[in-house]
């Protein structure tokens, strides 16, 4: 653009500012990127013709090699701020196969702008108390990774850094109540000035579920920063505490709000940086970074102008850490660590970054300097953790969400496991420290595992267990009764309910996180941690089938030739394996990527991923058939008779009828009919209906741990 093309004009009632890459309504101001302006200046200029894409791509990227995809990103990041800012009206056309036209009035009559009022911050609206409706925030849907300038000029609030006492706690107890009804709170995210803390919160839509970021004051007030129908899953502040960053998923637009079974996800994922004035309890500015195509892993903030977060580029490709310079619009991949281990997720404190790297089974943590030398490792039993450092930057705070075990980590290398209780029956996540290193604040969910069983009548039959129900419950081969793992107080039942009454078959020392009870067969299967366990009913005891079971579906076992079929998963690739127990030996039984099975007599019947029909592999076979192809694709098999398979589609918390697949006929049909879709189906018997549990958000809230007072 010329100097004469950064005159402020009007478009209709929008003030456009080129000089200051801003767009201005009624007091409220938004960012556009510097191409997104020149896109529209160049449209205003020519505002009584159409323009078409390669005029566009000649004048205003003036030569770079790009593709007609650039143009229509930044047409739909310009349509997405002129709609929020504006609302619903037609600024721009597309005219198909000729190109854009603006079709609202543009006025280039001078336009006078007070310095002081390039940039104005928007009203108190968006920050509204909370039980106001949030404003949502506007889609960009770029497909790559574009960022937008964020201001950082003028006095925001006066964050002060806290005093950090040293962290030496070891044992800490709950000093709160953990839930209170009707709230879904979680993810606090302390401010470096110790005053306030961001965190989430969730509601129950019709089309899904609603998501907000609250800032909560020293006094206990909150007040609503943003919202979307969708959710956040991801918040870190800058190291000067003047911005936010919030990470928001959701599904690709025109697709389900959740995929098929065993779909690959596609989601996308958005940064949204928020720029606060805490005095005046306002918003100053929000920019959407980008929607990334690929899978978020983490996201922290290098120093106040850069982000690092790590994350993959599609499915099939691997993690990598990426840098963005916010200012410079600049993204850059970090040099891969020396130790060949590939990033699982990152934290940084001044500039010192702690990274969970796995090479396969083996995880470990280290701890890297600003020149991404390494200062100190550590190997951990599993990447399911949650890292963030200490305050004073001492060590890093590690959550291990199988196990539920909190430690910390030195910058020495010295491991050290933390003590806490809690009330029972809630499920803890996601610890932070609080920013003077006194406390911890942790997420506690009250899951209710909401089972029912229902029937052909159209009648709900609640299961009423005394202990809550934890995991994948099973229907008995003949219907009649139901098996599942009731816990509490980290102690494990394996429970029968038959006739409303509940039987403890076993007492587990571990949780099991997977239990079937194949049929036509007196025994159940469940596998803890890497080992999976037979229960027989006749000699009411279990014993270890197999130890090597790590990361293993279970399919069933055949006791006659103590055969075990197993799903091992590599990368997106899900396959069966059949494994004999006499000698160990393992083979390989499908190649590409099955989605579901189940077995009956040693017989295997699945789908390959992504596709429509039905396979079989039976015992003595060697290669599987195909005998079916109506079976929709992406399909859950609840269970298996002789001449039929009863399935239901859809995805999870939106599923189908429960449907019969006839294996003499080929044909499809309904069996039973549900009104509610939003339910997960785990079992179906033909004469006593579909074992299922009613999809409900948990109930959360924001704990703090404090250190027991008898320590010193």
């Amino acid at each position: 653009m010329t100097q004469d093309d950064q005159s402020s004009f009007l478009l209709d009632d929008i003030l456009v500012s080129p000089q200051h890459n801003t767009l201005s309504l009624q007091g409220r101001t938004l960012s556009l990127q510097p191409k997104v302006m020149a896109v529209l200046c160049y449209l205003a200029r020519h505002r009584d013709r159409v323009v078409s894409n390669d005029e566009l791509l000649d004048q205003v990227w003036q030569g770079r090699v790009v593709t007609h995809a650039s143009v229509q990103k930044s047409m739909n990041t310009l349509r997405n701020a002129l709609a929020e800012l504006a609302g619903a009206r037609e600024f721009v056309a597309h005219f198909s196969k000729r190109g854009y036209q603006l079709v609202v009035p543009v006025d280039f009559a001078p336009v006078e702008i007070k310095p002081e009022e390039t940039v104005p911050p928007p009203p108190a609206e968006p920050v509204a108390r909370r039980g106001r409706a949030a404003a949502l925030i506007g889609l960009s849907l770029l497909l790559g990774l574009f960022g937008v300038l964020i201001w950082f000029a003028g006095e925001q609030g006066g964050v002060e850094k806290p005093t950090f006492a040293q962290v030496t706690q070891t044992a800490y107890a709950a000093a709160q109540p953990l839930a209170i009804d009707g709230k879904r709170d979680r993810h606090a995210e302390p401010h470096p000035d110790g005053r306030r803390i961001a965190f989430l919160s969730d509601s129950v839509t019709e089309g899904g579920s609603q998501s907000q970021i609250l800032i909560r004051e020293a006094g206990g007030a909150d007040w609503v920063l943003a919202g979307v129908d969708g959710f956040w899953v991801d918040l870190a502040w800058s190291p000067s505490g003047r911005n936010l960053v919030a990470t928001e998923i959701r599904r690709a637009e025109g697709l389900p709000w959740s995929p098929d079974y065993f779909e690959k996800p596609n989601y996308l994922y958005t940064f949204h940086i928020f720029t606060l004035d805490f005095r005046g309890e306002r918003l100053l500015e929000k920019n959407l970074l980008s929607q990334w195509q690929g899978a978020v892993e983490s996201v922290t903030w290098w120093d106040d102008n850069t982000l690092e977060f790590v994350a993959s580029l599609g499915p099939g490709s691997t993690n990598e850490r990426y840098r963005y310079l916010i200012a410079e619009q600049a993204l850059s991949v970090v040099n891969q660590l020396e130790s060949g281990f590939v990033p699982q997720q990152s934290t940084v404190h001044d500039k010192l970054a702690a990274v969970v790297s796995r090479q396969r089974s083996q995880v470990q943590i280290e701890i890297l300097n600003a020149r991404q030398q390494r200062l100190t490792v550590a190997s951990v039993p599993t990447a399911a953790l949650d890292i963030s450092w200490v305050p004073d930057g001492s060590g890093i705070l590690l959550w291990e969400k199988d196990s539920k075990k909190l430690s910390r980590l030195d910058l020495s290398g010295e491991l050290t496991p933390l003590q806490y209780s809690v009330a029972p029956g809630f499920t803890l996540d996601r610890p932070r420290y609080s920013r003077d290193g006194k406390s911890i604040l942790l997420t506690a969910s009250l899951v209710k595992s909401d089972f029912q069983l229902l029937d052909f009548s159209g009648q709900i039959n609640p299961i009423a267990a005394q202990s809550p129900i934890i995991g994948q419950p099973a229907l008995a081969p003949e219907g009649d009764a139901i098996v599942f793992v009731a816990g509490q107080n980290d102690q494990y039942q394996l429970t029968r309910w038959r006739d409303r009454q509940e039987e403890v078959l076993a007492k587990l020392a571990v949780r099991p996180e997977q239990i079937i009870w194949p049929a036509q067969r007196d025994f159940l299967l469940y596998r803890t941690g890497g080992s999976i366990w037979q229960y027989d009913f006749t000699a009411r005891s279990a014993q270890v089938l197999s130890d090597a079971a790590s990361r293993r579906e279970m399919l069933g076992y055949e006791p006659t030739t103590r055969t075990l079929w197993f799903i091992r998963q590599n990368n997106d690739a899900r396959n069966i394996w059949r494994r004999d127990l006499k000698n160990g030996a393992e083979k390989q039984l499908t190649f590409g990527s099955v989605g579901t099975v189940r077995e009956l007599k040693g017989a295997l019947y699945f789908q390959y991923t992504g596709q429509r029909g039905l396979w079989l592999l039976a015992e003595t076979q060697q290669n599987p058939r195909q005998i079916s192809a109506n079976l929709p694709s992406n399909s859950q098999l609840l269970r298996l008779t002789e001449n039929a398979v009863y399935f239901v589609a859809g995805g999870p918390c939106r599923e189908s009828a429960v449907q019969r697949l006839d294996l003499t006929s080929d044909n499809v049909s309904t069996v039973l009919p549900r009104e509610q879709a939003k339910v997960a189906s785990y079992d179906f018997h033909p004469e006593r209906g579909v074992l299922q549990m009613a999809c409900r958000l948990p109930e959360s809230d924001i704990v703090e741990l404090l250190p027991v007072l008898s320590q010193k």
